[in-house]
């Protein structure tokens, strides 16, 4: 399996990831839960990975699946929904 990373590199928080040599660094953290770069700065969690695999696949990610609702119309605390909508 693989996943595209070129639209993240692309964010200010992984642009060096953008460099072939920076890329190349890539390692798996200790307990496997990471692809780290720079330890305690350039990492992605493996939940996150797999959610871009998913995504990727045509599928709907868990980052997806709750959204916050809009705020009532007296400003309280917007409530939680599950929705199917891609973004």
């Amino acid at each position: 399996m693989s996943i595209c990373l070129r639209g993240f590199a692309d964010t200010r928080a992984l642009k060096r990831l953008s460099s072939a040599s920076m890329f190349a660094q890539a390692r798996i953290s200790e307990h496997g839960t990471a692809v780290i770069w720079i330890d305690d700065e350039l990492d992605l969690g493996t939940d996150n990975l797999h959610n871009l695999a998913v995504e990727q696949a045509g599928g709907i990610g868990h980052e997806r699946d709750l959204v916050p609702a809009p705020p009532g119309p007296d400003n309280e605390r917007p409530q939680f929904r599950l929705t199917r909508r891609h973004a």
